[in-house]
């Protein structure tokens, strides 16, 4: 034992020196030391790699890079979504022009819709393929490029054919017009309107009465169209989810989804301003475009689109196959690119109440992240409102536009009755339809309402010595009908409706990404989209083209060929379009259930919000 008087070690008081570090401690810090300095290096090559940055193959410049960010990709690829839903649009609200050009019926006219569709699913499963191996913008690109060139080629009947004889009859410089007739007067002019009595001559010239061609154009047009549109609608959500985090992705995609949706507005409004200009911009037409002869310039707009469309084209294709921001982003969580997620949106609304909900429901998910049964208990309730509001239209309508005849015997309206038996109207009998304002009564034409004179008196046809309607004033065109109170309080369910719909869209996006595992994801939204083409969007427009057809009363005809119909029965077609549309609902209504009754262990939002989003480049 040391004697107490010892001397005290010099060290006593002293901080003990660490212990010397075991070797497997030195090995770990090398390993973390190599691990930061890989990683450092991985960012720095990813800030240099080509393929994360904008450009046209080696056209890559500096001052081009900083446009490489989702909020540039989201105005482009929301300006290419507006432009192909504004098509869309474009050709519903111009089909019915087209049918009287070219004198096709309505279940043509649906055959030709469907040929988008048929594009559309053609291509699904080559996209989704060779679309998650290649660069998404590059496949938009191409697929937008496709769209704008058909758009020029559904134009190209027009180059063909023109304005059109009826058309071309109805314009001051080809038009045979005097300010008085009578029936006595014989003209072959398809201007002047057919009296009682008066000889018909019908010009058939080459152009009338079958337009092959034409359709054939339009039906491939639309095929092209639809298969480029298969490029925009699986990839571009997908790249747009694939460089967005996924707890901020509802309301990127929201955005997204407003931008489009006004398409189909622009294309309604493009359709009404080209419909206003008549259809032969040289000619000066002797009609007005409230006159149902009227056929407006209704390929104005597929130059204006396609145009749009084939400028948009290269700047998508600069977009690189992977955002830098995303890449950093990869490579901080190690690596592992998400698969790609892609859905097709075919929205049919523009109104500002869908943006309205699209934005809110965003939002609303984004804030509080319901429940997945939450989300698909919310479709089932815009699912019902839907159902009963679409069957309460049925009962909502304009009073009846009354057109003179009797059903025949074999279901057909008949327009000859007494009072013009003697006049001779033929089934060839162009459509120039005449109004007795007291009876509110359109007559087909001054023809079937026995009228034997006609004038003009400041710029205003009127007719007398009508035997169908003695001492009454008859007028040309067809008599208006007052719908306003009607039709105000239809926009106003029409807008909740809407309102109630755009909210799920966001849910469904959401559910229909999540429900598949991740390498599954790519091929079941193909599958599903075929499904719906083949089930939905192929059929419904023949099938309400079908029905269309079935109520219409007054068909014209052309040379011994059957066109466009004229006049349907409005009571009927409210009927048959509200009912069937409503079941239609009731079966998604009951597939929304089903959605509901599955949908409880879905993994819908991202459980590891630790990695931050980048903002700025790294540095060692």
């Amino acid at each position: 034992m040391a004697s107490r008087d010892a001397p005290l070690d010099d060290t006593v008081g002293a901080r003990e020196p660490p212990a010397p570090a075991a070797p497997h401690d030195d090995t770990r810090r090398k390993e973390q030391a190599q691990i930061g300095d890989d990683l450092a290096g991985e960012l720095e090559f990813v800030e240099h790699l080509e393929t994360a940055k904008c450009g046209l193959w080696r056209w890559r410049p500096a001052w081009l890079q900083p446009f490489a960010s989702k909020k540039v990709y989201l105005a482009v690829q929301g300006l290419i979504g507006l432009l192909s839903m504004a098509l869309n649009s474009y050709f519903i609200g111009t089909i019915t022009t087209i049918e009287k050009r070219f004198q096709v019926p309505s279940a043509t006219s649906g055959v030709i819709a469907s040929a988008t569709d048929a594009g559309y699913v053609s291509s699904l499963l080559v996209v989704s393929y060779f679309g998650s191996r290649g660069s998404k913008p590059r496949y938009i690109a191409s697929g937008a490029f496709v769209a704008g060139l058909c758009c020029f080629a559904f134009a190209v009947p027009h180059l063909i054919y023109g304005a059109g004889a009826d058309m071309r009859a109805l314009s001051l410089e080809f038009g045979e017009y005097s300010e008085t007739q009578t029936s006595s007067n014989t003209s072959s002019s398809s201007a002047s309107p057919p009296l009682c009595g008066q000889p018909i001559v019908e010009d058939c010239a080459p152009e009338s009465g079958s337009f092959g061609l034409p359709i054939i154009f339009f039906v491939g047009a639309n095929f092209l169209i639809g298969a480029g549109g298969a490029m925009y609608f699986t990839l571009s959500v997908a790249y747009l989810d694939d460089n967005t985090r996924k707890n901020k992705a509802p309301f990127m995609i929201a955005v997204s989804l407003v931008i489009r949706m006004l398409g189909p507005s622009t294309g309604f409004l493009m359709a009404s301003y080209s419909l206003a200009h008549f259809v032969e911009p040289s000619l000066t037409p002797a009609i007005t475009n409230k006159d149902p002869r009227w056929i407006g310039a209704w390929w104005m707009g597929y130059v204006v689109f396609g145009t749009l469309l084939c400028l948009l084209a290269p700047v998508m294709a600069a977009f690189p196959p992977e955002l830098p921001r995303s890449a950093r982003r990869r490579v901080l969580a190690g690596g592992a690119a998400a698969a790609p997620a892609r859905r097709s949106f075919r929205g049919s609304v523009g109104l500002v109440f869908s943006a309205l909900g699209v934005l809110a429901s965003g939002w609303l998910i984004t804030r509080f992240r319901p429940r997945p049964r939450l989300l698909a208990a919310w479709n089932i309730f815009a699912e019902v409102l839907d159902v009963v509001g679409y069957s309460s239209w049925a009962f909502l309508g304009c009073p009846a536009n009354r057109l003179q005849g009797t059903f025949g015997n074999d279901g057909s309206w008949n327009l000859t009755a007494p009072c013009n038996s003697a006049c001779d109207c033929g089934r060839e009998m162009k459509y120039t339809p005449i109004c007795v304002t007291e009876s509110f009564t359109t007559f087909y034409s001054p023809c079937h309402a026995g009228c034997y004179l006609t004038e003009v008196i400041n710029d205003k046809r009127t007719f007398s010595n009508c035997s169908c309607a003695l001492n009454n004033k008859v007028v040309d065109g067809a008599c208006i009908t007052d719908c306003s109170g009607n039709f105000t309080v239809f926009l106003i369910m029409q807008s909740i409706l809407r309102f109630l719909q755009a909210t799920g869209k966001s849910g469904n996006m959401l559910l229909q990404f999540r429900s598949v595992n991740e390498e599954d994801k790519s091929m079941s939204i193909a599958i599903m989209e075929i499904l719906l083409c083949c089930l939905v969007y192929i059929p419904a427009p023949i099938v309400f083209g079908i029905i269309l057809d079935s109520v219409c009363l007054v068909w014209g005809e052309t040379c011994g060929h059957s066109g466009n119909c004229w006049f349907y029965d409005g009571h009927m077609l409210r009927y048959v379009i509200n009912f069937t549309a409503s079941g239609c609902l009731v079966l998604g209504l009951i597939l929304d259930i089903g959605v509901w009754f599955y949908a409880k262990d879905l993994q819908v939002y991202d459980n590891d919000l630790s990695t931050p989003d980048v903002q700025e480049p790294l540095k060692k």
